[in-house]
């Protein structure tokens, strides 16, 4: 309802008392009740710049981004649109550089012998050892899952030896279990003919007879016995590679006779005294091919 003022003007009666008299009157109007809206925002848009930044290759791998807000778009009917996320790429760090690949995108093949190798000595029951050690010998010898890995998985394979193959097939030498250090040096001696095996195996030996441990020490003396006891001769002799790597694991046994500890010194004795002539005739053509055979010389 509105009211508005009117103004009504009067016309003076006739004689000379007139009066020129004015009156107002209010006239009221009904109307409709109206709504009013005010004026509805204009959609913004939120925008993002991207900026440009060069990576170094200490950095490849480690970049990250996050996400501050998200919005759902929902098709015709009303249901979520599901968004699949990429598949994570990962980033495996080794001696001789950074390699990219992805677990999930790995060979059966590839995939059975990296479980194997992370299960091998969670087992303690020798039997359980010697099946996964056996299973290992018939993927890596037999179906040479390995070495075809060289070109399309070397980033794996390389990884692989470093952290889990060389290590772990190391530590399997053991004169308690002679079963299970025969397929373990089998297993070396093919590791060190892969890519980067010599210098995974040379590393490997190294950083157990200098260690600081003398317990660590006296299991270095005992494996290197085992592995020298168990070798395949004609295998070692047929590759100058092989020789050049099993020559210092036979040195630092030597050389342990002279250890700080007696108990290492003693066990390095031992082993050599009983230690076959056909494993010292082996360890001597390792360093030189052109040495007198053990058997002629009186000891």
């Amino acid at each position: 309802m509105v009211t508005s003022p009117v103004k009504i003007e009067m016309e003076p009666s006739e004689g000379p008392n007139s009066l020129l008299q004015f009156h107002s009157a209010s006239v009221q109007e009904e109307c409709e009740d109206l709504e009013f809206v005010g004026i509805l925002p204009t959609e913004e848009i939120e925008t993002a710049i991207a900026q440009a930044v060069t990576l170094t290759e200490t950095d490849v791998g480690r970049e990250h981004c996050q996400v501050v807000t998200s919005t759902l778009v929902e098709n015709l009917k009303g249901t979520p649109v599901s968004t699949h996320e990429p598949e994570r790429t990962e980033f495996w760090d080794t001696s001789v550089g950074r390699f990219r690949f992805s677990i999930n995108q790995l060979p059966a093949q590839l995939k059975f012998i990296r479980s194997l190798l992370n299960n091998i000595d969670v087992e303690t029951d020798p039997d359980v050892q010697y099946f996964l050690l056996n299973t290992l010998k018939f993927l890596c010898l037999h179906c040479e899952a390995l070495s075809n890995a060289r070109r399309e998985h070397r980033g794996f394979l390389i990884w692989t030896q470093e952290n889990l193959l060389t290590p772990k097939l190391w530590s399997m030498l053991k004169s308690d279990y002679a079963q299970i250090g025969q397929l373990a040096v089998l297993l070396i001696l093919h590791a060190i003919t892969l890519p980067s095996g010599e210098e995974v195996f040379w590393n490997t030996v190294n950083a157990e007879f200098v260690s600081d441990k003398w317990a660590v020490r006296f299991k270095a003396v005992e494996r290197a016995y085992v592995l020298a006891h168990m070798i395949v001769t004609p295998a070692v002799k047929a590759n100058k590679l092989i020789q050049t790597c099993l020559s210092c694991a036979f040195a630092h046994l030597i050389a342990s006779v002279h250890d700080p500890n007696a108990a290492v010194a003693q066990r390095a004795m031992l082993a050599l005294q009983a230690m076959p002539s056909t494993a010292l005739n082996l360890m001597f053509s390792a360093w030189n091919p052109n040495l007198t055979p053990v058997s002629s010389i009186e000891l």
